[in-house]
């Protein structure tokens, strides 16, 4: 059933219906040819990255899914070469767009190929369209640079995928954090909070694993006005779970409590869930 559900919504014509599919090919483990062939999508999706909006592909979500179905069902990388390239600010597709349509020789044949597609195989928001159509009016142009690598048998990333990882989660985080890792232990990320603050940093890098683990993070973060779920712990340091595997909560631990190890426990435990966690003290 999974499976014929993500086979479904990966044939949607929304971009944000097919980055569902992929979700729910993540969280299941079911669907793996249609995620394939999703390694071919090369629709433009928008995300929040800390402050900036940012720019990536269905493709490069895809990828990140399939080397996760490989692992969950123990079969080797072996899709072959991948495009892959670094996320794209959406304030630079606009201004590389405007430039790239100045020196076109069609740019309004460009821009009714790139609306077109949109329609076809993005349908956006409105607060997204106009940055969404700047980087496909780029891909008409043949003006976005791509690698053409393959994943890597034992970290399950591309070069590409590594070198973007190791920039932006490379030197020491404020102490007590906690890092997130892959399963194959590629560092995602850090929560923490800064001296003096109230709010919790989540520092995550920019592609597409590490934006699915920011965004859970995230929503554990929301379940609670101003705190999150105090989870009981065992006296081996375990979660307890009730008999339907449930953790066994204790109201809620404030962000602003004094020890942030009592936040980031909790949080450890409902990431261990999806990913790999390491309380820094």
């Amino acid at each position: 059933m999974s499976a014929e559900r993500v086979r479904a919504l990966l044939a949607e014509p929304s971009v944000d219906r097919r980055l569902e599919g992929l979700a729910l090919a993540e969280e299941t483990g079911a669907g793996i040819a249609a995620v394939f062939d999703a390694l071919d999508d090369d629709a433009p999706y928008a995300f929040d990255h800390g402050d900036q909006r940012m720019i990536s592909e269905v493709r490069m979500r895809a990828l990140v899914v399939m080397v996760t179905l490989c692992r969950l069902n123990g079969r080797p990388f072996d899709f072959g070469p991948v495009h892959v390239r670094r996320a794209m600010a959406a304030d630079e597709a606009r201004e590389r767009s405007a430039d790239a349509m100045e020196e076109a020789d069609e740019p309004g044949r460009a821009r009714i190929a790139a609306e077109e597609f949109l329609e076809a195989r993005v349908q956006p928001s409105p607060a997204d369209r106009d940055a969404l159509l700047a980087y496909r009016i780029l891909q008409v142009l043949g003006a976005i640079d791509y690698r053409v690598e393959e994943v890597d048998p034992e970290t399950g990333l591309t070069p590409t995928q590594a070198e973007i990882r190791a920039s932006q989660t490379s030197g020491e985080r404020p102490r007590p954090h906690l890092r997130v890792a892959d399963a194959a232990g590629n560092t995602l990320g850090f929560v923490y909070r800064e001296v003096g603050a109230k709010r919790f940093t989540l520092d995550f890098a920019e592609d597409t694993a590490a934006e699915a683990a920011r965004r859970f993070t995230t929503s554990i973060f929301g379940i609670e006005r101003g705190g999150v779920p105090r989870i009981v712990f065992d006296d081996d340091g375990a979660p307890r779970t009730d008999d339907d595997g449930a953790f066994v909560l204790d109201g809620v631990v404030p962000l602003t409590c004094v020890d942030p190890k009592a936040v980031l426990r909790s949080v450890a435990a409902f990431l261990d869930r999806r990913f790999v966690t390491e309380l820094r003290r």
